[in-house]
C-alpha cells in the first residue's frame, strides 16, 4: 500500500484519541478537507450519511467506518496489514441514582414503578409493583385515577393473563380503595364496568354500574355512562346502548363523539346498516364531525353485506370531509369484495391501500385469505399468510389461522388444516379460537371415533393439548357452527377415557349436558351434570342452564322451574342464556299457546333486577317476555 494513503490514515487514528467525546460534526471539521488521498476522499463520500446521524457520539461513528464495508467507488478494500480500530465502548454508568422505569427494579420507589406499568400495559409488573405497594402500606400514595389504571390494566388486559383472575383481582384492589382512604370516583367506577363488561359478564357490568350511579359521583358521572354504552355496544346489544345514550340525553348529558362512535359501532356490526347511518345522521346534526373511524363503521355495515356501492359512497365521503383513509377504511373496502368473491378487485383495493401508504392489518390480510380460499386459490391464499407471517416479530392471528384453514377444507385438503392448527397448538399452547376450529369440526360431522384419532396423530399434537382441544370442538359444534351437531359433539366426548386416554376436563362436560339437552336426552344430561360435580368444582351457570334447557325442550315446565330454583340456591345468578331457555320452554314464542303471565312477569322482573339485557338477534323469548310483560330494561332506568 502506498505512503499517500497510510500517513493520513495513521494521522486520522492519532486525531480519534483526543476527540472521541467530540461530535460528528466536529470530528470531520478536525481532518483536512484539503487531501486528495483516496481515504479522505472515502471520507467525503461517507459525510453525508455521517450527518444523518450527527447525533450519535463520533466513538460511535468511528466504530461504523472500522467495522462496514461501504460500497463506495472511492474506497478501497481494507487489507490485512492496516492497522484496526479498536471499537471504542461506551462507558458503563455508574450513577446510583434509581432508574424508576425499569419496571424490575426492587430498590426503586414502587409506586412510580406501578405508574410506569400502567402506563405500559405490563399486566405481570402491574401485579409485583401493586403487591410490593401493599406490603410497604404505600398505596395510600397512589392516585385515584392509579387506582383506575391498576384496575384496567389488571382486569381487561388478562388474555394471557389467567393466572391472576382478572375480575376477582379487580374486586379485591377496588376494596383496598377504603382501606388506603383513596376515595372512590367515578374514573374508578367506570374501570370496574369495562372490567365486568369486557370478560363476558354483561349483566354484573349493568348491576355494578346502577350502583354506582346511585352515589355522588359529581360531574364526572357521565364516566360510568360512557363504560357502559361502550360494552353494550361492543356485546351485542347496540339497542341498549342507543337507549342508553337517550337516557343520558333525558338527563341533560350531552353525548359525546365517543358515544356516537361506540353505538355506530355496534349498530355496523351487529344490528342493521339504515340505524347505523340514522346515528351517524344524528350525529352530523348535533355538529359532531365525524372521524374516520366512524365513517369506516358505516363502510364495514354494508361491506359485511356485499353492498359494494353503499360502502364506496361512504369510502369516498372520508376523502370529501378532508380525512385521511386508514386500514379500517380500505380493510372494510377490501372486506366487500371478499363477500362478493370478487378476488382481483380485493387485490386491487389492497395494492391502493399500500401505494397510498397505509399498513395492512391482520384483519386485511385475514380477509384477503379468505377471498382466495373461495376461489379454491390455495396458493394465493398461502401468499397472503406468509406475508405477514415473515414479518419480523409479528404472530399471525387466530382469524387468519382460520382463513388458512379454512381454504384448506373448502378445497379439499383438510389433513393440511389439521397440520396447521398442529403448528398453531405448538405456538400458543392449548388454547385455540372458535375461528380457528369451525372449519375441522364441519368436517368432523358423521366421521367414525377413529378418525379424529388419526387427524390429532396428523396434526402432531401433544397429549397434554388434546383433551382440552377435544372440548373446545364440542363447544365449536353445539355453538358456532350454522347448525347445532349434538351428536358429534358427543361422539368427541364418548373418545375420553377410551381412544384418547386421558379424562374429560370440566369444560367438556359441560358441553356434554348441552349436547343431551338439544337431543332432549334428560336423563343424559343429568348424567353429565353429575360428572361436572364429580370433578370437584362446583358447576356453574352454563352448566345449570343446559339443564334447565334439557327439561324446557321435553316440555317439562316443573323441571325446568326446579332446577332453575336449584341454580339460585347455589348462589349463582342467571343470565341471558339461562332466561331464553326457562321463557322458551314456558311457550313464550309459541303463537296461540296459554302462558302464566303471572309468572312470566315475576321472572322478567328478576331478570331486569339482575341487570339481563338480552342480545335482540339471539335472545328472542326473552325479548317478548319483557315486551308482553311490560317490565322495564335496567338500562331504561339507569
Amino acid at each position: 500500500m502506498s505512503n499517500s494513503m497510510t500517513v493520513p490514515y495513521v494521522s486520522f487514528l492519532t486525531t480519534t484519541k483526543t476527540l472521541l467525546g467530540q461530535s460528528t460534526a466536529e470530528v470531520l471539521l478536525a481532518i483536512s478537507p484539503s487531501s486528495s488521498t483516496p481515504f479522505m476522499s472515502f471520507l467525503r463520500s461517507a459525510q453525508r450519511g455521517l450527518l444523518l446521524i450527527r447525533a450519535r457520539p463520533a466513538f460511535s461513528v468511528l466504530a461504523t467506518i472500522s467495522e462496514s464495508r461501504p460500497h463506495s467507488l472511492h474506497a478501497r478494500p481494507v487489507t490485512t496489514s492496516l492497522r484496526r480500530v479498536v471499537r471504542a465502548r461506551r462507558p458503563k454508568e455508574t450513577s446510583s441514582v434509581e432508574q424508576p422505569t425499569d419496571l424490575n427494579n426492587t430498590e426503586a420507589n414502587p409506586v412510580i414503578v406501578l405508574q410506569n406499568a400502567i402506563a405500559l400495559q405490563r399486566t405481570y409488573a402491574v401485579v409485583n409493583a401493586y403487591e410490593v405497594c401493599r406490603e410497604r402500606g404505600v398505596l395510600g400514595e397512589l392516585q385515584p385515577q392509579d387506582f383506575a389504571g391498576l384496575i384496567r390494566t389488571i382486569g381487561i388486559h388478562t388474555t394471557k393473563f389467567q393466572r391472576y383472575r382478572g375480575v376477582e383481582k379487580a374486586y379485591e384492589i377496588h376494596a383496598e380503595l377504603a382501606k388506603a382512604g383513596v376515595a372512590i370516583t367515578a374514573e374508578t367506577e367506570a374501570a370496574m364496568v369495562k372490567v365486568l363488561g369486557l370478560k363476558g359478564d354483561v349483566s354484573a357490568a349493568v348491576r355494578y354500574a346502577r350502583t354506582a350511579l346511585a352515589t355522588d359521583l359529581g360531574e364526572d358521572v357521565r364516566k360510568v355512562y360512557d363504560a357502559l354504552i361502550d360494552i353494550l355496544a361492543l356485546r351485542e346489544r347496540p339497542e341498549a346502548a342507543t337507549r342508553l345514550l337517550h337516557r343520558m340525553t333525558e338527563k341533560g348529558m350531552k353525548p359525546s363523539p365517543e358515544n356516537f362512535t361506540s353505538v355506530i359501532r355496534g349498530q355496523a356490526q351487529f344490528g342493521a346498516p339504515a340505524e347505523a347511518v340514522a346515528t351517524y345522521e344524528k350525529m352530523v346534526a348535533a355538529e359532531i364531525p365525524p372521524t374516520e373511524r366512524v365513517i369506516s363503521c358505516l363502510i364495514n355495515a354494508f361491506a359485511a353485506r356485499g353492498r359494494i356501492s353503499a360502502a364506496t359512497k361512504y369510502f369516498d365521503e372520508i376523502e370529501k370531509r378532508n380525512l385521511r383513509k386508514g386500514t379500517a377504511a380500505y380493510t372494510a373496502m377490501i372486506r366487500a369484495h371478499v363477500v362478493k368473491g370478487n378476488v382481483g378487485d380485493a387485490v386491487t383495493f389492497y395494492r391502493k391501500m399500500r401505494e397510498a401508504g397505509v399498513e395492512a392489518s391482520p384483519e386485511t390480510y385475514t380477509y384477503l385469505i379468505q377471498v382466495h380460499g373461495k376461489a379454491k386459490d390455495v396458493a394465493g391464499a398461502c401468499k397472503f399468510f406468509y406475508k405477514k407471517e415473515l414479518v419480523e416479530n409479528f404472530t399471525p392471528t387466530f382469524p387468519m389461522y382460520g382463513a388458512l384453514i379454512d381454504a384448506y377444507a373448502t378445497n379439499g385438503q383438510v389433513d393440511l388444516g389439521w397440520r396447521k392448527l398442529g403448528e398453531l397448538l405448538r405456538r400458543h399452547a392449548t388454547y385455540v379460537s372458535p375461528y380457528v376450529l369451525a372449519p375441522l369440526a364441519s368436517d368432523l360431522v358423521g366421521k367414525a371415533p377413529a378418525y379424529i384419532c388419526d387427524m390429532l396423530k396428523l396434526a402432531d399434537i401433544r397429549p397434554s393439548a388434546q383433551a382440552p382441544l377435544i372440548a373446545r370442538l364440542m363447544e365449536t359444534l353445539l355453538h358456532r357452527v350454522e347448525h347445532p351437531q349434538p351428536a358429534t359433539a358427543l361422539a368427541l366426548y364418548n373418545l375420553y377415557g377410551k381412544e384418547l386416554p386421558f379424562a374429560a376436563p370440566t369444560g367438556a362436560h359441560v358441553f356434554a349436558v348441552a349436547a343431551h339437552a338439544l337431543n332432549g336426552d334428560v336423563a343424559g344430561a343429568e348424567k353429565a351434570f353429575e360428572a361436572v360435580q364429580a370433578t370437584g368444582q362446583k358447576p356453574q351457570t352454563g352448566a345449570h342452564t343446559g339443564l334447565i334447557s334439557a327439561f324446557a325442550i321435553t316440555g317439562d315446565q316443573k323441571g325446568a322451574l326446579k332446577a332453575y330454583d336449584t341454580l339460585k340456591e347455589n348462589g349463582l345468578k342467571p343470565d341471558a342464556g339461562t332466561f331464553e331457555v326457562l321463557f322458551k320452554g314456558l311457550g313464550v314464542l309459541e303463537e296461540g299457546k296459554q302462558v302464566d303471565k303471572e309468572l312470566v312477569t315475576k321472572l322478567a322482573r328478576e331478570a331486569s333486577e339482575l341487570g339481563v339485557v338480552p342480545v335482540e338477534a339471539r335472545h328472542r323469548a326473552l325479548v317478548k317476555a319483557f315486551e308482553t310483560s311490560g317490565v322495564a330494561l335496567a338500562v331504561d332506568e339507569l
